[in-house]
């Protein structure tokens, strides 16, 4: 669909050639599996699959990456300006700090689960996206705490379910706050290998 953007469509159809290859390649090999068609040939299809299920699963790996790089450099910046709109229209109130919390919330989760092979997580990288979403939090829920009136204003477009949409957003934010914390003393009480 338009506008064009060649970069993006390059990615994701090798992504989608990638998947497909992989796909047809993990269906043969599960066949071969279930039937137990390997006692029959003595591994011998398993064995010369082995190499092409490596390689396919590689260009699979190198073509998640490219495709999810691409994809950030469109909605990272695209997820900023929609924050500065949103400050630009209305301050920083309630559907900023809502926006905010959601963006800082996405780059924790990928400070914990890093794209490609390299599954070592950047400790500072999450230590500073934990941060960042833990202000964000705070900021949210100190707003909210001395403007709770707000939400109850029959004029708002949310009314009536803003302050209960706000509620359980804070709550699970809050959950999703203390999962992090704990994945992280989990990493730090961890083996170095």
């Amino acid at each position: 669909l338009p506008p064009s953007d060649p970069k993006l469509e390059e990615a994701g159809s090798e992504f989608s050639l990638a998947a497909t290859e992989i796909d047809q390649l993990m269906t043969e090999m599960d066949t071969y599996y279930e039937l137990k068609l390997f006692k029959d040939d003595k591994w011998a299809k398993g064995k010369a699959m082995h190499p092409k299920l490596v390689a396919a699963w590689n260009r699979f790996s190198t073509a998640d990456k490219n495709l999810h790089d691409t994809l950030d450099g469109i909605t990272k910046p695209l997820a900023q300006r929609v924050l500065a709109r949103i400050e630009r229209e209305d301050g920083k109130k309630f559907r900023y700090g809502r926006k905010k919390v959601l963006i800082t919330a996405r780059e924790l989760v990928e400070a914990s689960d890093p794209i490609g092979e390299d599954d070592d997580i950047d400790g500072a990288r999450y230590v500073a996206a934990y941060t960042e979403f833990e202000k964000g939090l705070d900021e949210l829920i100190a707003y909210g705490t001395g403007h709770r009136a707000e939400l109850s204003d029959s004029r708002s477009p949310a009314f009536p379910l803003a302050e209960s949409n706000y509620n359980q957003f804070v709550k699970e934010a809050n959950d999703f706050k203390r999962a992090a914390k704990d994945f992280w003393r989990c990493l730090q009480d961890a083996p170095a290998k």
